[in-house]
């Protein structure tokens, strides 16, 4: 990697800064993915940007809540649950390569853990 250095996708205005520099070596997503309500859960309109900002061969990682069907849920908790085949179709739209995608708990609601993925890309 080269030294363009990290962004972090809670600093939005970093990434338009990072396309402008010439990109970044690692992105990373944390506990913000299953809240992007704005646009009704969508994961390509987030991962495209940050598909612009790494650099050659740079490197992106978060989590999700997960469930085991297809698509999109709202829990009632207000959080998005992602099908793994939903991140999968959301990282190919954004033109970003999974590496590993792991089943794993991030979190625990009222003392049960919460099905989550661990996604980590590059580009393309």
């Amino acid at each position: 990697m080269g030294d363009q250095g990290v962004a972090a996708a809670s600093e939005g205005p970093y990434w338009s800064a990072a396309i402008e520099a010439g990109g970044c070596d690692v992105g990373a997503a944390c506990g913000i993915m299953n809240g992007v309500g704005n646009i009704g859960g969508l994961l390509a309109p987030v991962l495209t940007p940050v598909a612009q900002v790494l650099a050659s061969p740079g490197q992106l990682a978060f989590s999700v809540e997960t469930h085991e069907g297809d698509g999109i849920t709202l829990r009632e908790t207000l959080r998005y649950a992602h099908g793994k085949a939903h991140v999968q179709a959301a990282l190919a739209a954004a033109g970003l390569v999974p590496m590993s995608l792991d089943f794993a708990s991030t979190r625990t609601e009222k003392g049960v853990p919460v099905p989550g993925l661990i996604v980590v890309a590059t580009g393309a």
